[in-house]
């Protein structure tokens, strides 16, 4: 690892949480002017987010055998001229948690967290997880849900920081897509976070999601990052 420590300046910290959900030591790798470089025999997986436009660092990370797994692109939402809500939000309940789990426990087969990296089981427990904890307020802030006739079509989690608002999760079940779901429940999610002050709502994806892509720019979201994941693991 010593080319790492030289030219790299990264420094390992654990990721205490998904360590303590996955059952595996699982490191996140930070880039700094402090070299502290853990040995990777420390951990089961190591994990790198990077700005794509930092090539000299991804080819540094390539050389000691980090693998790219999938690309995110940010994307911002200026609230500032958006006007208050005009109709109550459909917020989810725990009544809600069984069908909210059988929606994102297979929405997002191609995210990060896919094998080979973790299993497909682990995959659907970390969403049906997330989503449960979105509907009660502490991974993300709130829950909307779109209905028909009490069938969920699509449901949509935010939280809320200072005046940054951002989606976590966002899926329209097959049955419903390409009826302007997506659409909607965006707004609503704008405009609920309009209603809490905030002055932005953030949103990421992965770059082959073309049709998301196409939705926020429509909507008027404008691109304002891109970043590659990198995993590493201790096989």
């Amino acid at each position: 690892m010593a080319a790492l420590e030289k030219n790299m300046l990264g420094v390992v910290v654990p990721s205490q949480w998904e360590s303590a959900f996955f059952g595996r030591k699982i490191g996140t790798l930070q880039f700094s002017h402090s070299p502290s470089w853990l040995p990777h025999q420390h951990y089961d997986l190591i994990q790198a987010k990077i700005a794509c436009q930092a090539k000299t660092q991804i080819s540094l990370l390539q050389q000691q055998g980090f693998e790219l797994v999938t690309g995110e692109v940010d994307f911002c939402f200026t609230l500032s001229t958006l006007p208050l809500p005009a109709h109550p939000f459909c917020y989810a309940s725990t009544q809600d948690i069984p069908a909210l789990h059988k929606l994102f426990e297979s929405a997002f087969p191609h995210s990060r967290f896919r094998p080979p990296y973790f299993s497909l089981a682990e995959q659907q427990h970390f969403y049906r997880h997330w989503i449960s904890q979105a509907v009660q307020g502490t991974f993300d802030d709130i829950c909307l849900l779109e209905k028909v006739d009490d069938v969920i079509c699509g449901a949509i989690s935010v939280r809320l920081h200072a005046k940054t608002a951002r989606i976590g999760l966002l899926a329209v079940s097959p049955n419903f897509q390409r009826h302007g779901v997506a659409t909607r429940l965006l707004q609503a999610a704008k405009q609920w976070a309009k209603q809490q002050k905030a002055d932005s709502l953030w949103v990421a994806t992965q770059p082959e999601n073309h049709a998301a892509i196409a939705c926020y720019q429509t909507l008027g979201a404008n691109q304002q990052a891109c970043y590659h994941w990198f995993y590493k693991r201790n096989i």
